[in-house]
């Protein structure tokens, strides 16, 4: 095997890029192939609480984004919080996934754009931090 390559890819992207766009990319670029399948196994489900969502709808929806960035993008995690201007449910799914132990799913079908902001958290993952304590029940 030779010496290892570097790639500068430029390309112009819609707003809000998705894995699909990402991957379409390297299937041209780089003839990637792609294998998709489902598999059975567990995994965390984010819901709605009977009340529904109580969070604070953006100042924005996904057409209206002012610039790129702004829209379903999420900063911080762990001890600092989760933060975003304007993110939907399946944005938040799919970065909590970076501190569990298995995929997390967006099984709420809520549609709209949520500014974000919590406190910090104890990954379960990172030994030696114990966890913050028991969520009141809903």
């Amino acid at each position: 095997m030779g010496p290892l390559r570097r790639f500068d890819i430029q390309a112009k992207a819609p707003s809000v890029a998705t894995k699909d766009l990402a991957t379409a990319l390297l299937e041209e670029r780089f003839r990637l192939a792609v294998h998709h399948e489902d598999r059975g196994g567990p995994v965390y489900s984010l819901g709605l609480a009977k009340v529904g969502t109580k969070l604070k709808r953006a100042a924005f929806r996904d057409d209206d984004c002012p610039d790129e960035g702004s829209c379903h993008t999420l900063t911080d995690g762990q001890g600092l919080g989760l933060h975003g201007k304007a993110v939907d449910l399946r944005d938040i799914a799919a970065y909590l996934e970076n501190w569990t132990d298995r995929p997390v799913v967006d099984r709420t079908v809520v549609e709209s754009l949520f500014v974000i902001d919590t406190e910090g958290w104890s990954s379960f993952l990172t030994p030696g931090i114990p966890p913050g304590p028991p969520l009141p029940p809903p």
